[in-house]
């Protein structure tokens, strides 16, 4: 219940919070959509500071929920003057958004932690990952911090995490202070979410198109975008292979450049679940700034010019609040968001206020200048917020921006040995052909400029790799991308659906399915299959209770590899080598602790090697001795049996 009550308090806050600086310029459902996420980091932030001084406790996380409620109140009533826009009909608010929410959220259910250890789809690959984070803050290894930045990687000891942490951490908290479970602490706030995507994800359509039918079926092709992968799908040679997805797995190992919006992005990518709605009201937001007075009257235009600046200026402070509020939640969404902003502002800079030359010259003449002198001011406002609050939240990532290979100015079709045709021909099909070759010649001039800072995003984004892994560049294309291509295609599909032709509208059903097929087969087999996160003969919290009743939340393990280890995952230590895929995607070099792992295992009384990672307990597999081979001897002098399950063997170094 309190659990509850924290996220019912945060996302609460956040809407309230947002409502006072744009509720006479976006609809309800829209400001809903950006406060639930902005709320949620907010409040994560709030906690992560105070954490420092006060452990998590239940009398914590009450304070902290009357705080939120309290500020909501006072923030109620500064704006409840405030008109605000027309909101989405009823019929567009199932249709658009309730509909897609409850999909997503019914997958949520079904994929996190079902059960208390079903995952589906990439959720078995990318949960764990998280649920290290989560459990360090709780139990572990960051438990303990001694400085805003005092964290260490669970999955590389003694190696400073850097990565975002806020969305995590707010699951730490529900654990912490309420005590509710991993389940409970993943699900409950990715929730509200999945309503955000949607909200934010709508306006951006009815901004493009504005049409009920785009409307209706843009949802639905952004949730099962795929390309061509559905050509495979009387191949009987994959059907007993593991993981065809049809998106980016088309068996017999065919790898394309995507991955399913599903079950590859908004499921098993927590930071991109949380990003996004934040990247898609960002947008929505500019899209939405008007810098013309409402009206030319004589008698009354300077009073409403001065009204649409002051409007203007709160939109682009609340902007800077966004983006820096994405520090720490995702460093793809940063890129992606100043990238389109970037061919935002120069598109629509207002060139015409700098010709003649002489109303440069002539500067009592100020309304002639207006445009430029306002968008200046609103950037500038945007720029110093975003830069003053955000720069300070990367220190955590100077270590790895540091290496040459991140952010590398290198086509992300060479990867694939395929040029960029080919490319996104296999990896997009249709969707590819439509949102960057047809559906923009069907838009006007206002929506075909405000399209133009997303396909500049897209071909940027193909010139540079972010890191060193080519797919991650898929979360920035899905951040400013991916949602105003689907509304396009979208928009092009009702074009072609209000011909006066059977013919046209024939075409514009086999569009549709030819969009969606791929990942709709994607998806129905993501969910048909269920994996145990851990092993089914044992319940794990037996070994990570003990863990954290009897050992030091800093101690550094001497483990197996395999990503889902209850050590990390459920007790948040540290490992002296995690799972390799991790490693790689953070580029940490584990060749040398690997070699001091092979000499612990060759001789476990020789521990020189894994001395210098002040390891302290050895946890063996009794199932899989692969990488952690031979135990050390009953009347060793440096190792002690501690304790014992039907799967594991704990030993602790002694005569340190």
């Amino acid at each position: 219940m309190l659990s509850f009550l924290l996220v019912f308090s945060s996302c609460l806050f956040g809407f309230e919070f947002c409502s006072i600086f744009v509720k006479n310029t976006i609809d309800l459902y829209t400001r809903l959509g950006i406060g639930f996420p902005f709320g949620i980091i907010i409040t994560s932030w709030i906690f992560y500071i105070t954490n420092l001084y006060f452990p998590f406790s239940c009398i914590h996380g009450i304070i902290v929920i009357l705080l939120l409620l309290l500020f909501s109140l006072v923030a109620h009533s500064i704006h409840r003057k405030i008109r605000e826009p027309r909101k989405f009909s009823i019929e567009d608010l199932f249709l658009t958004i309730l509909f897609p929410s409850l999909f997503l959220m019914l997958t949520m259910f079904m994929s996190f932690l079902f059960d208390g250890k079903i995952t589906r789809g990439a959720v078995y690959g990318d949960l764990p990952f998280h649920l290290n984070i989560i459990s360090s803050f709780v139990y572990g290894c960051n438990s303990q911090r001694t400085s805003l930045f005092d964290t260490v990687s669970p999955f590389f000891a003694n190696e400073k995490l850097a990565y975002p942490l806020m969305p995590d951490f707010f699951s730490s908290i529900l654990i912490g202070c309420f005590n509710s479970s991993l389940q409970t602490s993943i699900l409950l706030p990715s929730l509200p979410i999945a309503f955000s995507v949607f909200a934010t994800f709508g306006k951006i359509i009815f901004l493009v198109s504005g049409y009920r039918f785009s409307s209706v079926v843009a949802p639905w092709i952004f949730i099962f975008m795929g390309g061509l992968g559905f050509t495979q799908l009387f191949n009987k040679e994959i059907y007993n292979e593991y993981n065809v997805d049809f998106v980016h797995n088309w068996g017999k190992n065919r790898y394309e450049y995507w991955f399913q919006t599903l079950i590859h992005f908004l499921l098993p990518q927590r930071l991109s679940l949380f990003s996004i709605p934040l990247c898609y009201g960002f947008i929505a937001l500019l899209l939405s700034v008007k810098f013309d007075a409402y009206s030319y009257d004589n008698n009354s235009f300077e009073q409403k010019e001065k009204m649409t600046f002051r409007i203007n200026i709160k939109i682009f402070f609340f902007c800077g609040l966004i983006v820096a509020s994405l520090a720490q939640v995702q460093a793809h969404s940063l890129i992606a968001l100043a990238e389109w902003t970037f061919a935002y502002a120069i598109i629509n800079f207002p060139y015409k206020s700098l010709f003649p030359l002489k109303k440069l010259i002539h500067f009592r003449n100020w309304n002639s200048l207006r445009k430029l002198k306002e968008q200046i001011i609103c950037y500038l406002i945007l720029a110093v917020v975003a830069f003053g609050l955000g720069i300070p939240q990367l220190i955590p990532y100077v270590g790895r921006a540091k290496n040459k290979h991140f952010i590398t100015f290198t086509p992300i079709w060479k990867d694939n040995k395929k040029n960029f045709f080919s490319l996104w021909w296999s990896g997009l099909g249709v969707f590819f052909g439509l949102s960057i070759f047809v559906a923009p010649l069907t838009l006007n001039k206002r929506r075909f400029k405000n399209y133009l800072p997303s396909l500049f995003v897209f071909f940027v984004s193909n010139l540079i790799k972010y890191q060193p892994w080519n797919l991650d560049n898929t979360k920035v294309f899905n951040a400013a991308w991916t949602p105003l291509a689907t509304a396009v295609i979208a928009h092009f599909l009702t074009y072609l659906y209000m011909k006066p032709y059977s013919l046209a509208q024939s075409l514009t059903l086999f569009y549709i399915i030819v969009l969606c097929l791929s990942g709709m087969l994607g998806v129905s087999g993501a969910m048909l299959v269920s994996a145990p996160l851990w092993d089914e003969r044992e319940d794990p919290t037996i070994l990570a209770k003990w863990v954290c009743s009897n050992t030091e939340p800093k101690s550094v393990w001497a483990t197996d590899s395999f990503h889902n280890h209850p050590i990390m995952t459920i007790a948040g230590r540290q490992t002296i080598v995690g799972y390799r895929g991790w490693l790689s995607s953070h580029h940490l070099n584990e060749n040398e602790r690997i070699m001091a792992m092979n000499i612990l295992n060759f001789d476990s009384e020789r521990t020189e090697a894994i001395d210098k990672y002040h390891v302290t307990y050895l946890c063996y597999s009794k199932g899989d001795r692969r990488e952690m081979t031979h135990e050390p001897k009953p009347n060793s002098r440096k190792w002690k049996k501690v304790f014992e399950t039907q799967l594991f063997i704990v030993y602790k170094r002694i005569n340190l």
